[in-house]
This record gives C-alpha cells, structure tokens and sequence, in this order.
C-alpha cells in the first residue's frame, strides 16, 4: 500500500468514527457516545450506594476490620499465654497426668 492509500483509509476511519460519534477504546474498537455515557452513570450510580452504605454502617473500611482483628489476635494470645503462670500454684506437686487434666 503506498502512502497516500494508508491516509485515505485512515481519513476514511475517522469519518466514520465521528458519523457514529463514536470513542476510540484502548482494544482499537470504539464505544458510542450513549454507551460511554450509560457506562458512566452506572459507575457513578455505584459509587454514591457505596458511600451511603458507608455512610448507614453497611459497610467498614479495610484497614479499620486489619486493627480490630489485629487487636482481637493479640488479647487472646495474651490471655492464653497469661494461663500458666496463674494454673502452676495450683498443679505444683502433682504427678498424675489424670489429676493434671482435671485441674
């Protein structure tokens, strides 16, 4: 193809992209103008439910759930790890792994 057939058929691609009023996409189709609109709207519509179930406690942040459960792991592991000290006056002595168990 010479060079001024390659100019002509791109000349010709961008008419009729403007005829449809059209949008060019990333993957070289296009995307009309309504469509693009309609896809818009439903994003926005999807961000204003997002905030207000925020907003009416249907929803938590992230990091906010990582802290509470961040706080949970580490009481119980201190719990667990504070039992021990508090259970060995009350098996000192003790031999029987029986007796032990029931303690």
């Amino acid at each position: 193809m010479t060079r001024s057939k390659c100019a002509h058929f791109y000349i010709r691609f961008l008419q009729h992209a403007l005829e449809k009023k059209s949008v060019p996409t990333l993957d070289g189709g296009f995307v009309g103008e309504r469509e693009e609109r309609i896809r818009l709207l439903r994003a926005d519509a999807d961000l204003r439910e997002m905030e207000l179930a925020k907003e009416g406690g249907l929803m938590v942040a992230i990091p906010d759930v990582e802290s509470m459960l961040t706080d949970l792991v580490l009481t119980t592991k201190a719990r667990i790890m504070a039992m021990p000290p508090r259970l060995a006056p009350e098996l000192v002595g003790e031999t029987s792994r029986v007796m032990i168990q029931r303690n």
